[in-house]
């Protein structure tokens, strides 16, 4: 097909391949193909592109069959809620067709319906199974999904179940919006002082995940597969390809851990991870990947609002941060679909300790492995209260943390009863490498780059336990590494 055919010659037709990277035309292509060979060139018509849209997602022409008519008739958001809750009732399929409804929208319905923040609140609040919604995204038609992508982001971006990289494409939409229009209302100074102020918190939230989507030092690639800026803000940034990565760890922060104040340093803690975690594989070489290098992808999670000094006695915000854990793992097996289940690791610290107890003990989720520093425990009342596998779950303290030997939600994950592996956290030399390992003195020092505490939840991350040094420094080496 030529240009002209195309419609190339046309001024108001824009060349979409002209203002994306490889990488992102690779990812909506992969996302978005048809049975039929994809074109090599993807053509939007300007006069129906709205200023704030991504031109990617906007890639259709609505003079041509790429945008059908809408046909939905009802409000797509189901107003009943089942008391039963859970995955599977008659709420979750209730959504399910809220989804379908949404989908026969047409753009000028569903930026309507998208306007109102409440209308996108109702379907993640009560959405369907990730399971779920990965198969009726497969099945949509490619035009449904463009449409959803470009004029409801929030909530494709955070809707468990839809391909990460989509999911990173809507959220940076929302992102680069959101702060298009702080920075504008910013700059015009036309609010009053208390509002202003307001903004400027706002604006340096969102600049704060800006910084922290950029490449560290892991080469790895970030995506955004979690974004709100309500409440204090969310953010969950994967490092890595959660989609195909033999090992997976997700990192759960504690109180104070906002995402203002903190995700850029969560990522940073996730991206060295990921660079320790690779050499420790290179390091390692488990057998059962007969060579061939094995892959590590980690999660910086601020899914949750971490609770600060007013609010750390209740469990209101551990039952909130469990919820979205459980969902996130939810959605991370779903999203990988037929393909092999990773090495799923959970390293939490303090209060995301008890979200991940709290999951961990009520929900039918299972992981490979949890790693607890500075836990105040949970109503689980010992480790075979977990779905962790082969009850591998570990457990440290600082000397000088006030926080892990209070037990205040009820368990004491350090006592022998509990029946926790104990790892060090004080500072030793690796046997193995000959570095010396800095220790950890207080509450926040536990995911610091080369520490004791950080290398011992690496190795726990691929699972290679008997590599984990302990409390006096001790290790039982094994021959090789024990992941997938």
């Amino acid at each position: 097909m030529t240009g002209t055919a195309l419609g190339l010659d046309d001024p108001n037709v824009l060349d979409v391949t002209a203002v994306l990277t490889s990488a992102t035309l690779n990812a909506v292509a992969e996302a978005f193909a048809a049975p039929a060979a994809p074109s090599p060139v993807v053509v939007v018509a300007l006069a129906d592109l709205p200023p704030e849209q991504a031109a990617w997602a906007a890639a259709v022409d609505p003079g041509s069959a790429t945008v059908g008519p809408g046909t939905a008739t009802v409000d797509p958001v189901s107003p009943a809620v089942d008391p039963a809750g859970g995955p599977g009732d008659s709420q979750a399929s209730r959504s399910l067709v809220a989804l379908d409804g949404l989908a026969a929208m047409t753009r000028a319905e569903l930026a309507e319906w998208a306007a109102d923040p409440a209308n996108v609140g109702s379907v993640l609040g009560q959405p369907p199974t990730a399971s779920a919604v990965a198969g009726w995204w497969a099945a949509a038609d490619a035009n449904a999904r463009l449409r959803l992508i470009a004029e409801a982001p929030q909530l494709v971006g955070n809707l468990e179940g839809v391909p990460y990289a989509v999911r990173d494409a809507a959220n940076r939409e929302v992102l680069t919006a959101e702060s298009t229009s702080l920075s504008a209302r910013v700059a015009g100074g036309a609010e009053g002082r208390a509002v202003l102020e307001q903004l400027k918190a706002r604006l340096h939230m969102v600049q704060q995940v800006e910084a922290a989507l950029q490449t560290g030092d892991s080469g790895l690639p970030r995506t955004l597969i979690g974004f709100s800026a309500e409440d204090g803000g969310r953010a969950v940034i994967a490092v890595g390809d959660l989609e195909t990565a033999d090992y997976v760890s997700v990192l759960v922060p504690g109180m104070f851990y906002s995402v203002d104040s903190e995700i850029g340093s969560w990522a940073g803690a996730a991206d060295q991870l990921a660079v320790d975690q690779a050499a420790w594989l290179e390091r390692l070489t488990p057998a059962q990947h007969a060579g061939a290098a094995a892959t590590v992808a980690t999660v910086a999670w601020i899914g949750y609002q971490t609770p600060t000094v007013v609010n750390i006695a209740s469990l209101d915000l551990a039952e909130d941060g469990s919820a979205a854990l459980t969902a996130s793992l939810r959605g991370l097996e779903a999203t990988r679909g037929d393909r092999p289940a990773p090495y799923l690791s959970v390293l939490a610290h303090s209060y995301g300790a008890t979200a991940a107890l709290l999951a961990l003990e009520r929900d039918d989720i299972s992981i490979d492995a949890l790693a607890m520093v500075g836990s105040p425990g949970s109503p689980a009342a010992s480790v075979g209260s977990l779905h962790v596998r082969d009850g591998n779950v570990w457990v440290a303290d600082a000397a000088l943390d006030p926080v892990s030997s209070t037990g205040v939600f009820g368990s004491q994950p350090l006592s022998s009863e509990y029946g926790a592996h104990r790892f060090g956290v004080g500072g030793a030399v690796d046997p193995f490498t000959g570095r010396v390992l800095d220790g950890s003195v207080g509450h926040v020092d536990y995911f610091t780059a080369g520490s004791e505490s950080f290398r011992n939840m690496a190795l726990i991350g691929i699972g290679a336990g008997a590599y984990v040094l302990g409390p006096d420094g001790s290790s039982a080496a094994a021959p090789r590494a024990q992941g997938r």
